[in-house]
Parts: C-alpha cells; structure tokens; sequence
C-alpha cells in the first residue's frame, strides 16, 4: 500500500482511477468497516482511504487504535494507497474544492462515505451535498447507511464510553475484536513475584484511549498458546507507578519475558483498580482476582454458553460467490460474449475447480484456463493477474444461505455469545465477512491467517472460546467440514455440530 503525506506528497500522487473512501476512520469499528467495504467491491477501480493524520486535527478525544496499527488494518484489507491529510491544511476548503481535490489531484472516479459524513469548511459539507457536488463532476457517490447494535448505531464515541465504563464485551462486539495490549515486557518491580503471582508489565499504547483502570480477565497469547490471565489496568495505587501500564499475571506460564511482545486482550471487567491498606490485605485480594479469572475460565457441566460458527458453506453460499466471480472475471476479458456461452463457460470454471483459487494454486488456474477461448481474445491474463482480480472479486459476490441472519439473531435473543471463527487470508476474509453484514450480528470474528494458526488445530478454537470469556467445553461449533470444524472442535473440547443449513 502507497502511503502518502498530504499536502506534503501531493503532486507525487501516482495517476490511477481510484475508489475512495472518505472519513476520520478513528476507530475502525464494524461501522467503519461497512464504509470501507464499500470501497473494496469495484473490480475496475484502485481502492484507496482518505483521512486525516492523528497528529493535526480535530479535538475529537483519544484514537482506539495506534497510527502504526490503523495503517496495518488498511493494508491487510487491501487497500492501495492511504492518503492521510494533515487536518490545518484542508479545514478552510469548501465542499466543492474539497470534491475538487479528490478528483483533480486523487483521481477519484467514484467515492463512498458514511451516512454521517461531514466535510469542507465548518462542516458545511454532508452526504446531501456531497451527492450534489459528485453529480455535477459525473463522479460516483455510495453512501453507507448506519450500523446498528443493540437498536443504536455504532461509533467511536459510544465504544469509548464503553471503555471508560469497564464493558469489555460491548467494546469487542463494535470492534469485532477485543480491546488489546500488544507491546514488549519491561522490567518492573518484581513486586508480582514477591506478592506470589509473578506478571509481565507492558505500557500501554501512547495517545490511545485508556480501558477503565481496574482488574480485568484477559487472555495472553504466550509461545503461540492462548492462556487465561489477569491483568490490572491502571497506576496500582497501593504500590505506585509513574504512568498507566498493564500488568499481567498468565495463568499456566511461569517463565522469563522480557522483551517479548506479548498479546493481552481484555475479556471483561473484574473489579475498579483501588488502593488497599497493606501489601498483605493486595496479596489476599490478588488472590481473589486469580479465583475469580480461573472460575470464569471453567467448564460448566451441561451448560452451552456460546456457538461459533464456520463461516464458508456454513454461513454463506460459496458456491454462489465462486461462479459470480468465475462470471466477472469471463466477462472482463469476453464482454461480448452471449449469455448462453457466458453461464456456460462459468459452470465449467466452477466445475473444474476455482475452489483451490482460494489457496493460490497454478495448476487450479491452468486448468481453468483450458475451458476458455482465448483465440478470440489473445493472450491469456499470468496467474497473478487472476489472483489479485480473485481478491477483490470473489469477496463482492459474498451471498448468505437462507436463514443465516435470522438464526443469529434469533441465537442472540436468547442471549448466547456468538462468533466467527473462518480459516483463510485476513484480507479476502475481512471482505467477506464486512459484505455479509454479519459482524454486527456477532460478538468476535477470528481468522486464522489473522492468528497464523488455522483449523483443525485445537489452539484457534481454543482462542475463539476464550475470546468470547467461556471455556471451550461449552461452545457449541458449526460448521460443514468433517476434519476442520468437526474432528478440530471435538479435539478442543467443543460440541461438533454440522452446519445447520
């Protein structure tokens, strides 16, 4: 992904037809995602995001997620170039130079926003005038609608509020993910080991929101394992810290390390960080916290708590997005071609195995190549160039089975914790499932080239249960293959179910 400073860079932008999605983007929530999705469904045009730099802009309160961080997402969705715009230099343009800008400079053929989208001078700007302002200059405009959780729309103002409140589930619910520490261990104190519950400190990221101080259950991932922890958020007031850190205790782990950046993600809120009398009545109480953190981490006989399901031919219909792609991609080098021969040749790329496209296999594309006439269109496209159509592509044809939707809602009522958890590449994956428009259905979604361990192995269902604050043993998995999501939920300790549809 291009990376570029505005104004500073902005007479070396590359020359490209580009889709842009326009916004702050300073959390990255599911109501985000739905805007960036939008943005990553056109076959012919060069996605990009353009927002505004974390150090010049708004006083709109602390960012959910580091810079560095908000730069991966858009790289792993598959963005193509990131224009981050320093606020000062841009607040003073109207809506129409603003519109300008994009189209002049940029190269915006067409732009997608959110429904609450604000622009230009004073925030004189909105999706109203913004569609105004696009048809006048024959660029196109998507607007998204809102996201809605809980019967209110998703934003980065209500997940701070659910930080400051301590509630952990709502904020991995509107993130799609739980809030995490990832940073090297320091050398602290060692007052955890004096107080019998060794832990690793970690400062918690710079100019990011602040989870409430407290205790909290959490889960580290240690040595590529997945363990329950108990991490205190905050200053430790009974002993002292010169700034806010996380300081964990992992259950199970007893080694040295330092220097390791470690994973800790926030599961749910335990108990208000206070300062206690002695050192004696804090190591009665960490004690406690310890109790507690293994309870929650037990399994509960005959008890079901949550259900994760598969989400290929378990939520949606791959079948369906295979031969919309397999048509788009016979039609962007045969538009001419009759309907009859085009559903023809289509069932044939189906037929003869565009599945193993999903894991990039030549021999798969070769194959395919064979059913088509290329005599008629000269040289065939190289494997790389149906590769990077398949990303963007196969994604936009996501269709889910009759009833998904409704089984997930009607699960939620009666107040199970759902999830997701779909082996594959981040970024074909994070498409699919923001085009399904199932993420603010479900609590998590875990995706194994995410995780860099994948199904069947008994670890990623570990983490999608622990993620999701029960024990395996009462999460009930879904899914339609017999050895990746049977034979690897049962090793882990799940209920294997077959896919319901």
């Amino acid at each position: 992904m291009q990376r570029y400073a505005l104004p500073k860079q902005l007479d070396t932008v590359e020359a490209s037809d580009r889709i842009i999605a326009v916004g702050m983007f300073d959390g990255l929530h599911i109501g985000h995602r739905a805007v960036l999705s939008g943005a990553l469904i056109d076959t012919d045009l060069s996605p990009a995001v353009f927002t505004f730099s974390y150090t010049d802009r708004p006083k709109t309160g602390e960012a959910l997620q580091t810079a560095e961080k908000r730069q991966e997402i858009f790289d792993d969705l598959g963005f193509s170039a990131l224009f981050e715009a320093d606020f000062s230099a841009f607040c003073d343009l109207s809506p129409a130079q603003f519109v300008d800008l994009l189209q002049t400079k940029l190269y915006a053929k067409a732009i997608v926003c959110g429904f609450n989208f604000r622009f230009g001078k004073n925030g004189a700007g909105n999706p109203a005038v913004l569609q105004q302002l696009c048809d006048e200059r024959g660029i196109r405009l998507i607007v998204q609608p809102p996201v809605f959780v809980s019967d209110l729309p998703v934003s980065s103002t209500r997940i701070k509020e659910a930080l400051t409140d301590g509630d952990m589930q709502t904020v991995t619910r509107l993130l799609a993910h739980p809030f995490t520490v990832e940073a090297p261990v320091f050398s602290g104190q060692q007052l955890g080991r004096m107080l019998g519950a060794p832990t690793i400190n970690q400062l918690l990221p710079h100019g990011t929101v602040m989870p409430r101080f407290g205790v909290y259950a959490s889960i580290s991932i240690v040595n590529g394992r997945a363990y329950p922890s108990v991490t205190n958020v905050g200053v430790r007031p009974t002993v002292g810290s010169p700034q806010p850190l996380a300081e964990t205790y992992i259950l199970g782990v007893n080694e040295d390390l330092y220097d390791q950046v470690i994973r800790v993600q926030l599961i749910r809120f335990v108990r208000p960080e206070k300062k206690f009398q002695s050192v004696d009545v804090l190591k009665a109480q960490i004690k406690q916290d310890i109790d507690k953190v293994q309870s929650l981490f037990l399994p509960e006989p005959t008890k079901m708590r949550a259900i994760i399901f598969d989400f290929d031919n378990t939520l949606q219909d791959r079948q369906v997005a295979f031969y919309g792609f397999a048509r788009d991609w016979v039609l962007r080098h045969f538009p001419d071609l009759p309907e009859d021969q085009l559903k023809d040749v289509s069932e044939k790329l189906l037929i003869s195995s565009f599945y193993g496209l999903s894991n990039t296999q030549p021999d798969v594309f070769e194959t395919a190549c064979q059913v088509l006439p290329w005599e008629q269109a000269g040289k065939a496209p190289s494997f790389d160039d149906l590769a990077d159509f398949w990303k963007t592509s196969y994604p936009a044809h996501t269709t889910l089975l009759p009833d998904a939707t409704a089984v997930l809602t009607a699960l939620r009522e009666k107040g199970y914790r759902l999830s997701i958890l779909t082996n594959g590449h981040p970024q074909i994956q994070n498409r699919k499932v923001d085009v399904s428009g199932l993420r603010a259905l479900v609590d998590d979604v875990v995706i194994s080239g995410e995780e860099r361990i994948q199904k069947p192995n008994p670890e990623i269902f570990r983490r999608a249960a622990f993620r999701l604050g029960v024990a395996p043993e009462n999460c009930v998995f879904v899914g339609d293959n017999p050895r990746n999501d049977i034979v690897g939920a049962k090793n882990a300790g799940m209920i294997p179910e077959p896919s319901l549809f």
